[in-house]
């Protein structure tokens, strides 16, 4: 345990895993001031900054990779973040945009605002490649509960676009998000996106605004974005983006996309699906079936796919597709439940003659399955370890597995 003294004008930079406690003053953190004896959990690979706007101190326990830092911080910016919440909220409207260039401070200020009126609000996530909320590949709900990182906030809702790359899945984005904000209803809603804004990516932001009607759009820092904003007609406000805004390197994101596959199932269970009765979206229909001792020959889609345990990999042969007995599994895919939501699955396995899916779901979410309407099988494979090993761009199975992603 260390004991930290923070002047007024500095801030202090916690990288987790770490517990912070005050014991003496008042901090300011994610848009909430924490008093004497107030703790915060920091998580592993996330960072909080705790600003001093009169002095305070706190006592800091670090795990194995915790870290912190005091650093100087303009009191004005802070000053400029709440003073934008506060216009926004007062404004009366209810749906706003955050968008923004990566590491510009956008999760942070979304949630600023959000932890100012939760309680009749919903945070919406809809960067599917970094998603804050602990699914990746979905645009999720978190509804009323608040929380100093958002890691805290519970997944209410979540609709899988199946890919962790906005630029192959801008329109799965699109719709995924509208369907968050129709779950939002007339709750205060914040919209958190991805970085995402160059090229076709500028035009891809202003279709979200279009398709979920925002009142407002809250623009990072960059005035070019604002103008664009501003000349269609929507009510933009343009806020700094923090010092302390951390960059993270393409393997950074990756790293902690793993780490929520490996949370997210952790603790599962196995589900046996009939896929006679419910349909897989992403998959070949087979024609015809021949089990043989060695191998299993199918005709799918008119053309000839051959299973066997004496294939290593997925390859193109002369006349069929060849793939190994284990073919599916590791794909990454979703679950469509009767309310229209969606649930994330670890396919295990996928047998196309006896028409049986063996998949894993997180075990909160087991009793949903139940009223499962279809399957949708992304474009990302997973290894046993919950590793990225295979990222297609487009995702027809089993034809997609012998093409170059």
């Amino acid at each position: 345990m260390t004991r930290v003294v923070v002047e007024a004008g500095k801030a202090l930079v916690v990288y987790g895993p770490a517990r912070v406690t005050v014991t003496d003053g008042e901090a300011f953190a994610s848009g909430r001031t924490l008093h004497e004896n107030d703790s915060v959990v920091v998580r592993v690979a996330r960072g909080i900054t705790f600003y001093s706007l009169k002095g305070f101190e706190a006592e800091i326990v670090c795990g194995p990779s915790g870290r912190y830092t005091l650093v100087e911080f303009d009191k004005g910016f802070v000053e400029t973040w709440v003073k934008g919440i506060q216009d926004i909220v007062n404004s009366g409207f209810r749906r706003i945009l955050v968008v923004g260039a990566p590491d510009t401070g956008k999760s942070t200020f979304s949630l600023w605002l959000y932890n100012s009126v939760y309680e009749k609000a919903c945070f919406i996530e809809s960067d599917v490649g970094q998603n804050e909320l602990g699914l990746p590949g979905f645009v999720a709900a978190s509804c009323g509960k608040s929380g100093f990182s958002l890691q805290d906030l519970v997944v209410d809702k979540a609709w899988f676009v199946g890919h962790v790359s906005a630029d192959a899945s801008t329109e799965g984005v699109i719709v995924a998000t509208l369907h968050a904000v129709r779950y939002a209803g007339s709750k205060f809603a914040v919209i958190d996106t991805d970085g995402y804004v160059r090229g076709h990516g500028l035009r891809y932001k202003l279709l979200i605004a279009e398709a979920i009607n925002a009142d407002t759009v809250v623009v990072m820092g960059d005035q070019n974005i604002a103008k664009l904003f501003k000349s269609l007609g929507y009510d933009v406000h343009i806020l700094p983006p923090p010092h302390t805004a951390r960059e993270r390197e393409q393997s950074d994101r990756r790293i902690y996309r793993e780490r929520a596959y490996a949370n997210l199932f952790r603790e599962h269970s196995v589900v046996e699906l009939d896929i006679s009765n419910i349909p897989v979206v992403n998959l070949c229909k087979p024609l015809a079936c021949s089990e043989r001792k060695t191998n299993t020959e199918i005709i799918c889609d008119n053309s000839k796919v051959i299973i066997s345990r004496n294939i290593n990999r997925a390859r193109r042969g002369k006349d069929a597709i060849l793939l190994p007995s284990k073919w599916a599994r590791g794909i990454y895919a979703a679950i469509r439940l009767a309310d229209g939501s969606d649930i994330p699955a670890y396919v295990e396995n996928l047998d196309l003659c006896k028409q049986k899916l063996v998949c894993r779901v997180p075990k909160m979410w087991k009793e949903e399955v139940k009223s499962a309407k279809y399957v949708v099988l992304g474009c990302i494979i997973l290894d046993e370890n919950y590793r990225e090993v295979l990222k297609l761009r487009h995702c027809y199975y089993p034809f997609s597995l012998v093409q170059t992603p």
